[in-house]
């Protein structure tokens, strides 16, 4: 019990006389309690966007990738298609 009424006067800035008092601080844990699984939630939402985030991220790089190839493909055609030309020439 003095461990959790020092948390709490610690946490919530109480005053020691208002700590002493039991619904008071059986109001202060439950709140607590409530805020931290508040947390949770929204950290494990945040998590979840993230992987999200990341697996788009993937995606994008990998057609990126694809595109990237594309061109240096297509513009070594065009420099050897010159070259032939230019040797005919």
């Amino acid at each position: 019990m003095e461990m959790e009424t020092k948390g709490l006067q610690k946490f919530w800035c109480v005053p020691k006389n208002i700590v002493q008092n039991k619904i008071v601080i059986k109001f202060l844990s439950t709140s607590l309690s409530l805020f931290q699984k508040f947390l949770h939630i929204i950290l494990r939402k945040l998590i979840e966007n993230c992987e999200n985030l990341y697996k788009k991220l993937r995606l994008l790089h990998k057609e990126y990738t694809k595109l990237v190839r594309r061109i240096y493909i297509v513009s070594f055609g065009l420099i050897q298609k010159y070259v032939n030309i230019k040797k005919r020439i």
